[in-house]
């Protein structure tokens, strides 16, 4: 075995002056250089980067409005009003309902109009396509009541992106299965349920979730029709985690191998030297001066 001390030169020779070639110095100079190797690669799997990791990414963020329930609640009515508004179908009480939507690049604004008068709460039902989250249609709920009468409301949202188990966001371009399973009102018109949507929407691992903001108004004689002005704030970007890529994974494992192969390597180098200066191997040692 031969050692570099600055300008020094040292040969390690058994004691029957023939190289360390199968005695317990050459052994414990290959045990030390597998430790080197096996030790830090076995830590760095062992801390799961390798499988467990994931990519925070930013998605950008192409919120439309699809379709809408709306059920009002009225001081003048004996019975709840239902109003169903889609971009895509008319419904039978469309005549008594409109709505404008318009998009932005931070938000989705979308506005329902109706007849209901004397307001005194509601419950809406928003279905948003966002073709770079989900191929589905996303739920967003609110509910509010007042104690007065009102003809207008308003509602912001801060959407987010919910993931839950541990589920991967998946770009839906690379899905195999890009059927809308969403709960919507157009596929079961008759028989579309409330408690039905909210629970088809909370069983989705990743899905779209918001935070609302409601305010009240009342600008008129209350026999005008009720107005819901909807602001969807997205931001143009949506966060997400995303499973790692191959070379992104390739590229933590070797970090984190480097890692814990500088301490491992040094420790072993230090445990050599003793053993071999107090020839605990048996072997001479000679020294030749580097020019």
């Amino acid at each position: 075995m031969i050692l570099w001390r600055r300008n020094l030169k040292k040969y390690y020779y058994s004691e029957n002056n023939g190289p360390l070639l199968a005695d317990l110095g050459f052994l414990a100079k290959a045990g030390a250089t597998i430790i080197c190797v096996v030790l830090p690669l076995v830590l760095a799997l062992a801390s799961g980067r390798l499988v467990d990791d994931f990519d925070v990414r930013q998605v950008e963020m192409d919120a439309r409005f699809n379709e809408a329930v709306l059920v009002v609640h009225s001081s003048s009515a004996p019975n709840l009003e239902v109003f169903r508004f889609s971009r895509t179908r008319n419904f039978r009480d469309f005549s008594s309902s409109s709505f404008l939507a318009a998009n932005f690049s931070d938000r989705l604004e979308v506005t329902l109009s109706t007849s209901s008068s004397d307001v005194t709460g509601f419950d809406i039902f928003s279905y948003i396509s966002a073709p770079t989250i989900s191929s589905s249609s996303q739920l967003i709920y609110s509910q509010s009541k007042i104690a007065t009468t009102a003809d207008e409301a308003e509602i912001h949202y801060n959407i987010r992106l919910t993931q839950r188990n541990n589920v991967f966001w998946i770009n839906p371009a690379y899905q195999t299965d890009q059927f809308d399973n969403s709960y919507l009102p157009s596929k079961f018109e008759n028989d579309w349920d409330p408690d039905q949507a909210i629970r088809n929407a909370t069983d989705q691992l990743v899905r779209m979730t918001a935070s609302d903001r409601i305010k009240w108004s009342f600008n008129g004689s209350g026999d005008e029709g009720f107005t819901l002005k909807m602001t969807f704030w997205h931001g143009g970007r949506m966060m997400t985690m995303a499973e790692a890529t191959t070379t992104a994974q390739l590229y933590r494992i070797i970090i984190q191998f480097i890692y814990f192969l500088i301490p491992i390597a040094w420790v072993c180098v230090k445990v050599l030297d003793y053993c071999f200066d107090s020839g605990i191997f048996g072997s001479n040692c000679k020294m030749e001066k580097m020019n």
